[in-house]
């Protein structure tokens, strides 16, 4: 995203006012009157902030980094004013036969002609993974993928006036990842960096950290380790609910001393648990609640409420460093005085409370935990939402179904 400074009809660049692209699209509706709306455009792409009040809001806030250049003197920041306009800068607006190439993946004879259709590939950038009748397997990473002068990761909005932040040019194809028959024998993408951190290119920022990518690699190793692997195998893999943390976790929560028979009776579950999580399982419903306790615990205290931790890869990562320390000050609860709380005083009540929280919603018998009861699927029709009659309700808005 980039900040741009629009004056009348003209966005700021580097010292100078450049006209803004304008074009109109027309949205037609049948049976009723087109809508048409005017969409404005800077060089680094069309200012979203013109439809929506959420960047509008960013435009107004948003803080501002200094210029990235060593070449020349530092842009100076316009005034906000009512608040700067918001452009997105995306690869998959320049104009390229992305679609084309779909079709070329499904005539390729062989992963040369993979590659020559992945080049035509603009957005979105993904994995492609490739295997043919004689035994041949391949990676190819496609996408248009911008370089950017060092300290501009694209996660944040940056000035639009200042060119010090515009993309430098595009990841060349032949540089991009791709991998054909490795010696191994297998490849693996899970959603991880597919590059090593040497690589010299930012290839993103919203990566899996590499947990399933790694369970994977030890399921298949294990597997290849006793023969050929299956179809069965296969499946088995792709359906491993072992929790990442579990292992790390799972041993001090076993370490903790529960004052009452009440609370041990929880604590009990987690004894000889091997960390899968199937849709019957009472200690995975134990250990979950106690994880989205000790995040709560550990974190809501500190942070503000639209930086609090999802339960995702990233705050396993983050937890997994922590539990290593256990008087980080992340520990301490800072709304209690006098008091500095340390990770298993945070764990123990983080355990108390799981165990509150399941005898309110499933039983305070805990052979009755069911993580399936506590973990479900739930499919809203997108037209009806939760608004449609009973009738269309119960024919399109389903659910919840227990999962593992």
């Amino acid at each position: 995203l980039y900040l741009e400074k629009i004056e009348g009809q003209n966005a700021l660049y580097d010292g100078e006012l450049t006209p803004l692209e304008r074009h109109d699209e027309v949205i037609r509706v049948r049976g009723r009157q087109s809508k048409v709306f005017t969409v404005r455009a800077t060089r680094h792409g069309p200012l979203l902030s013109d439809i929506s009040a959420e960047l509008s809001s960013v435009g107004a806030n948003a803080a501002v980094p200094t210029s990235l250049s060593a070449s020349r003197s530092v842009t100076p920041t316009p005034e906000r004013g009512n608040g700067y306009a918001v452009a997105i800068a995306w690869t998959g607006l320049t104009p390229k036969p992305t679609a084309d190439a779909i079709f070329m993946l499904d005539t390729a004879a062989d992963f040369a002609d993979l590659r020559e259709a992945a080049k035509r590939m603009a957005a979105p950038a993904m994995n492609i993974l490739y295997a043919d009748v004689e035994g041949n397997i391949g990676y190819q990473a496609p996408g248009d993928i911008p370089v950017r002068n060092w300290g501009n990761t694209g996660i944040a909005p940056v000035p639009g006036w200042d060119s010090s932040f515009d993309w430098i040019g595009l990841i060349d194809f032949d540089r991009l990842p791709s991998l054909l028959n490795p010696a191994e024998g297998f490849i693996v993408a899970a959603n991880q960096p597919p590059v090593p951190s040497a690589y010299p290119h930012l290839l993103g920022t919203s990566f899996d950290y590499g947990w399933r990518a790694q369970r994977i690699r030890h399921l298949l190793q294990t597997r290849i380790s006793h023969g050929k692997v299956s179809m069965a195998d296969m499946l088995r893999i792709s359906s491993d609910t072992r929790n990442p943390i579990a292992e790390k976790l799972t041993p001090m929560l076993l370490h903790q001393i529960m004052t009452s028979a009440y609370y041990a009776d929880g604590q009990r579950l987690l004894v000889n648990w091997d960390y899968k999580q199937p849709k019957r399982s009472g200690a995975a419903a134990y250990f979950n609640v106690v994880w989205s306790n000790v995040l709560r615990l550990t974190f809501h205290d500190q942070l503000p409420q639209a930086q609090w931790p999802t339960g995702g890869d990233r705050w396993i990562a983050v937890v997994d460093k922590l539990l290593d320390d256990d008087y980080n000050p992340w520990w301490d609860d800072v709304n209690t005085t006098n008091i500095v709380e340390d990770r298993d005083t945070i764990l123990a009540e983080a355990m108390r409370k799981a165990r509150d929280e399941l005898t309110r919603a499933q039983s305070v018998d805990v052979g009755k935990w069911r993580w399936g009861r506590s973990h479900g699927l739930e499919m809203t029709s997108p037209v009806l939402g939760e608004r449609g009659n009973g009738l269309l309700d119960a024919l399109l808005n389903r659910g919840p179904y227990p999962v593992a």
